[in-house]
């Protein structure tokens, strides 16, 4: 593996910086090594073929997290103007078109347009709380109806992340902040691994032949990553998955800006996300019972109360949470298809002055391949606005 900063498959003309940790934990070495005895090597998982197990690549530089504010804005554009304590809460329009925005008792006026990028919870959320969404929903909480656009916050697509923890070092860290997870949290180790036991499953064998052909292609997987947390010796193991096989939706519980939006991701709903569940977190435990694995271990902090179907997917409902790769509730599409908010330009359609720039245009989760949907959101959600900027200073320029 190449040292800090040279990733085998990374280039270095661009912004934002991809490396490996420069500090290891004293066992990984030997849990990585003894990992071999039962998954696959993989020296690089950027690389276009990312099954196996290897050490986890992050955006650091230095020891420090490159943002994208980092990497964007290291030297601040003359047209730039940040404003702090001014919340936005809504566009306002003047017929179909966006004028200006609110933002608490302050209004600021659009010269040429309005560009939202509030990501995949927020745009829906200030769209819908400017009139713009399901009429019959936004007539429900007595807000006006500016333009009827009923995808505004439908397929919320989002991934289900699953971690266990020690459960003292998890009960310091909510108290106080104190504690272990407050010293060290580092993905150190990082395995896409399929399921054939899924593959050959009732619950496989009743999707869609499309969807079948995609999950059994070679570099489809089921996504584990490990983490060592000093200074006591103990191994947290999360399990992700590559999607949801449900659509999920975003809604105002009022017509007040403050009032956080409802969000239902749809998690564990079909068949086949429960079976990828069970199976999955199945075969972690037994990853983590193999001799070499399980020499040292003492006792399992948490985890299922047993092996059957329902204590496991019992417990994948009572501690998984959403990995936040939450995109598609403006989806972007074709003009006149079911759902399309924007169309290629990230022009809300049905209004002018008015574009979305952010992962809620996104219409599904992003893939490494045309086969493999489990791509990081991080470099699309870059693309998508040096994309969109090109297209913004396109028009502007003609």
């Amino acid at each position: 593996m190449p040292g800090p900063g040279k990733m085998l498959s990374q280039g270095t003309t661009r912004p934002v910086d991809v490396a490996v940790a420069e500090i290891w934990d004293p066992g990984f070495g030997d849990f990585l090594s003894n990992s071999y005895h039962y998954l696959p090597k993989n020296l690089d998982h950027n690389s276009g073929s990312p099954i196996g197990i290897s050490v986890c690549q992050l955006s650091t530089h230095n020891g420090k997290r490159v943002t994208a504010s980092g990497a964007y804005l290291a030297s601040i554009p003359p047209n730039l103007t940040i404003m702090t304590e001014a919340t936005v809460t809504r566009i306002l329009t003047k017929s179909t078109s966006a004028v200006r925005v609110e933002a608490g008792r302050k209004q600021l006026f659009a010269n040429q347009e309005v560009i939202l990028a509030a990501g995949a919870v927020d745009s829906p959320k200030l769209l819908l709380l400017s009139g713009i969404g399901s009429a019959k929903d936004l007539e429900a909480l007595s807000i006006p109806v500016v333009h009827d656009l009923p995808g505004v916050g439908k397929n919320l697509q989002d991934r289900l992340f699953l971690e266990g923890a020690l459960e003292e070092a998890r009960t310091a860290w909510l108290s106080d902040r104190s504690g272990p997870l407050a010293k060290f949290y580092l993905p150190q180790m990082i395995a896409y691994l399929k399921g054939d036991i899924i593959l050959s499953s009732k619950e496989f064998d009743s999707l869609d032949s499309n969807i079948q052909q995609l999950l059994r292609a070679e570099t489809n997987h089921i996504m584990r990553s490990s983490h060592v947390k000093p200074p006591e010796d103990y191994l947290a193991t999360a399990v992700a998955f590559p999607g949801s096989h449900g659509t999920g939706v975003i809604e105002l519980q009022s017509s007040n800006p403050n009032d956080p939006p409802l969000i239902d991701p749809k998690f564990l709903e079909h068949p086949f996300d429960q079976r990828l569940a069970i199976e999955s977190v199945r075969e972690t435990l037994e990853f983590l019972n193999q001799p070499l694995m399980a020499k040292d271990t003492l006792r399992f902090a948490a985890g299922p109360s047993g092996d059957t179907d329902e204590a496991i997917l019992a417990y994948v409902r009572k501690t998984a949470t959403s990995m936040w790769h939450t995109c598609g509730t403006v989806k972007m599409g074709k003009i006149g298809d079911q759902g399309t908010c924007v169309d290629k330009d990230f022009k809300v359609v049905g209004m002018q002055n008015l574009r979305v720039v952010d992962m809620s245009v996104v219409p599904f989760l992003p893939r490494d391949s045309d086969d493999v949907q489990s791509a990081h959101l991080q470099a699309v959600a870059y693309l998508v606005g040096e994309t969109a900027a090109e297209k913004i200073i396109g028009s502007v320029s003609r």
